[in-house]
């Protein structure tokens, strides 16, 4: 089975993302969970599926759940995700701050 690891920031990321959704509407918290954790599996099987952001950095893709982008490195046994960033936020900026994708 591929593996899935989540850097400290895409951590943060995702518990920030999980307590906005949880205070709008739980059960939009828990549908997020689960197409998330269907979407972290597949493209852990099959990294090359992501979209490629060379002018960021040439490893890094991404994948797409509701309304965030899930940016990701392709690792010898599965991904590792970098961030998680709303897809209306400057996610050019927030990327190229994050130490983790030099």
């Amino acid at each position: 089975m591929s593996k899935v690891s989540w850097t400290h920031a895409a951590r943060r990321d995702l518990v920030d993302v999980l307590d906005f959704l949880v205070n709008q509407n739980e059960q939009a918290a828990r549908n997020f969970i689960q197409i998330l954790e269907q979407k972290e599996s597949l493209y852990a099987s099959s990294p090359a599926l992501g979209s490629v952001y060379p002018e960021l950095s040439g490893s890094l893709r991404s994948f797409v759940v509701k309304s965030y982008v899930l940016f990701y490195r392709e690792e010898s046994n599965g991904i590792t995700i970098v961030r998680l960033i709303h897809a209306a936020r400057d996610i050019s900026a927030l990327l190229e701050e994050n130490s983790d994708i030099k």
